[in-house]
């Protein structure tokens, strides 16, 4: 757990900024004047995240000296997208209700995994029926459950 905590624009070493949601590559972000290698933007992006990407167009960025790329995630790493979400909709489900997430709070597991499932699509530019929906429903309510687990007893036991 930790990199789905990660949330706003962070430096990357040698060639702009990422901007992370969730510890998702969202955008990213270089000046005009860098020299843009696409390869070691996702290179620089994968070894922050964990994730593999690719760029989108680039675009003119906020103010006159940047421009920014929207990030597409490798649909291989689907099950890797799904695992952060669940550990911050844990995150979410334990500082609002000051418990771990139990069998009573079905409600719950179903509500995140729907959006879970809606942002990891949409970072990897799948649709439905292209994903085992049923082995990443049981995937994500373990991870979501174990997580509210940890986090949990880190904070209230």
């Amino acid at each position: 757990m930790g990199r789905a905590f990660i949330n706003g624009w962070v430096s990357l070493p040698t060639c702009g900024d990422v901007y992370l949601e969730h510890g998702l590559p969202r955008r990213v972000w270089v000046t005009n004047s860098t020299h843009v290698v696409a390869e070691r933007v996702m290179d620089e992006i994968a070894e922050l995240t964990g994730l593999l990407v690719t760029l989108g167009n680039w675009e003119p960025g906020e103010g006159e000296e940047g421009m920014e790329a929207v990030l597409r995630v490798n649909p291989a790493d689907i099950d890797l997208i799904m695992q952060q979400l669940a550990e911050s909709a844990a995150e979410t489900f334990v500082d609002r209700y000051q418990k771990m997430i139990d069998s009573e709070d079905v409600d719950y597991d179903e509500e995140a995994f729907a959006e879970a499932m809606q942002t990891a699509l949409g970072l990897c530019g799948l649709h439905w029926d292209q994903v085992d929906e049923s082995a990443l429903r049981q995937d994500y309510c373990l991870a979501l459950h174990r997580a509210s687990e940890e986090i949990a007893a880190k904070y209230y036991q």
